[in-house]
């Protein structure tokens, strides 16, 4: 993982910040963790977000959160969602 990653606050996701606009990125502390699996899994979960990779080559994996129109305990329970499906996919 780079160094310039971000600082893992809930040993899961790191968060940009979102300056404005709809989406907000969360890099994973785990580099080997495939952004792709954990968005497959989150959605099978019932909570849609963007693996970062599909946006092109990057050193940190990570996911794409939409945040428009959810409620601050939406998002809570949407991301308590990602976190076991990241949870998972590491220990598979």
């Amino acid at each position: 993982m780079r160094a310039d990653c971000g600082e893992i606050s809930d040993g899961l996701l790191t968060f940009e910040p979102a300056i404005g606009g709809m989406h907000v990125t969360g890099l994973f502390r785990d580099a080997s963790i495939d952004d792709r699996a954990v968005a497959a899994e989150s959605a099978r979960r019932g909570v849609p977000v963007d693996p970062l990779s599909k946006y092109g080559a990057i050193d940190c994996g990570g996911l794409v959160f939409g945040y428009a129109g959810a409620s601050r305990e939406e998002a809570r329970e949407r991301l308590n969602v990602v976190r076991r499906s990241i949870t998972d996919i590491s220990r598979r």
